[in-house]
């Protein structure tokens, strides 16, 4: 959607979160301060009760940059296996 908006974007494999900003002046590229990371609100819920929601946003506070977004995609009240209150 971003290329059909005209703004310019690529896709690459990212070490942690699923999107990032860059500046890019020729050859260099400086990433900006915000990582953002994507979860279906099933996805989610399902991560809170084991370890993995715990170790992701470890690697993401220690991962040096600011801003971290969590992008929570979908409506709470389909989840029948965590209570709507959790996920708000």
């Amino acid at each position: 959607k971003l290329q059909m908006s005209g703004i310019p974007c690529e896709q690459r494999h990212l070490p942690i979160g699923d999107m990032a900003w860059l500046a890019r002046c020729g050859d260099v590229e400086i990433m900006l301060g915000t990582i953002c990371e994507r979860k279906q609100v099933n996805d989610l819920a399902s991560s809170l009760f084991g370890t993995r929601y715990a170790e992701q946003r470890l690697r993401l506070q220690h991962c040096g940059l600011p801003q971290l977004l969590l992008l929570v995609e979908g409506n709470t009240s389909t989840v029948h296996n965590c209570p709507g209150d959790t996920l708000e």
